[in-house]
């Protein structure tokens, strides 16, 4: 699944947000993103901590748009409150 800014509103601040009928974690890591490449597109995953029942999915990598298809899938770090 692929998740864009806009798909949570242009959210400012990290949570879960529903999308397409799944919750996905966004971090305040994949806002500081957005908030640089506001076209940047999230791939999903799914969350290695299963403690999580509130999760379904959270944000991996993520591509620009116009990009070489190489050097599409950014990596993205999550935050120490991500793990």
């Amino acid at each position: 699944m692929k998740v864009t800014w806009d798909d949570i509103e242009r959210a400012t601040i990290e949570g879960v947000f529903i999308v397409h009928g799944r919750s996905i974690g966004v971090s305040g890591t994949a806002i500081d993103v957005w908030k640089r490449h506001p076209e940047a597109v999230f791939n999903t995953s799914v969350p290695t901590d299963r403690n999580t029942d509130t999760i379904d999915l959270v944000l991996s990598d993520f591509e620009l748009p116009g990009e070489e298809q190489d050097k599409v899938a950014q990596p993205y770090l999550r935050s120490a409150s991500d793990e």
